[in-house]
């Protein structure tokens, strides 16, 4: 960066370098490219000064390429990360409220190895910010979200030879642990076994991802991770899949009356 000196030479703004997976270089858009052109002869506190917006993008090149430039830098690389947070938060209101910090920490991990690495992984952060950070976010709640399945699968919902609770109550287990009171997975995983006894394997996972998970059925964001896009089948399909497991339930609750 430079001070308002007129007779330092203001550099060229650093081309980037990655390719999309068609092989076609990443390109800023021409008001970003403007931006950050403007921005490279000014001082660094000038960006973050009251009433100054600069954008994600333009902060993101001179975090990379003015790093370290002292106190003013720092404040810069806060701001993104404040900015990130923001926008995680606002794209993780409908997961598992233990999960919201856990998705967090792994974009912001991410994005500051990007941010600092010696690859070209953070090109894209100077191209399109917020679609790079939402890429992040979705990747880490299905991250979680496998890793959720994995400790407590519908697989393993294998009835024990003592197994001798009620469908009915493994529901109630599920929904015990989707409205976050604390149950221990083990107790969960326990009670939820005699689910596979009344249930095919698509009514479990419908259950377990609406119930267990928190997902929602469905959503307008095609991004947004759902019951639907966890199955590969239609918001239509898990409702359909939900009530018949509703259906089952009921009946066998009556049968053991």
């Amino acid at each position: 960066m430079h001070g308002s000196d007129p007779n330092v030479q203001v550099s060229p703004v650093r081309p980037l370098t990655r390719r999309k997976k068609d092989g076609d270089p990443y390109v800023r858009p021409v008001e970003i490219e403007s931006e950050i052109a403007a921005a490279i002869d000014r001082p660094l506190a000038g960006l973050l000064a009251h009433g100054a917006r600069a954008s994600s993008e333009c902060l993101i090149h001179v975090a990379r390429n003015y790093g370290n430039s002292g106190s003013a830098s720092d404040r810069i690389v806060t701001e993104i990360l404040n900015r990130v947070e923001r926008q995680v938060r606002g794209l993780t209101g409908s997961i598992p409220a233990h999960r919201k910090q856990d998705v967090g920490d792994r974009v912001r991990s991410e994005l500051l190895e990007r941010l600092f690495g010696e690859d070209d992984r953070a090109d894209i952060l100077e191209v399109r910010f917020a679609l790079a950070v939402r890429t992040m976010t979705v990747d880490a709640i299905r991250h979680f979200a496998g890793k959720d399945e994995v400790e407590i699968s519908p697989a393993a919902f294998v009835p024990g030879d003592d197994e001798d609770i009620s469908a009915e109550e493994a529901l109630d287990a599920a929904k015990f642990r989707a409205n976050g009171r604390g149950m221990e997975p083990a107790e969960v995983r326990a009670q939820l076994r005699s689910l596979k006894n009344v249930l095919d394997e698509r009514e479990l996972r419908a259950l377990f991802a609406v119930h267990y998970v928190g997902l929602k059925i469905e959503s307008d964001d095609p991004a947004e991770i759902t019951a639907a896009t966890t199955m590969k089948v239609s918001g239509r399909s898990v409702r359909a899949y939900l009530k018949s497991a509703k259906t089952k339930l009921a009946s066998e609750k009556e049968t053991n009356r």
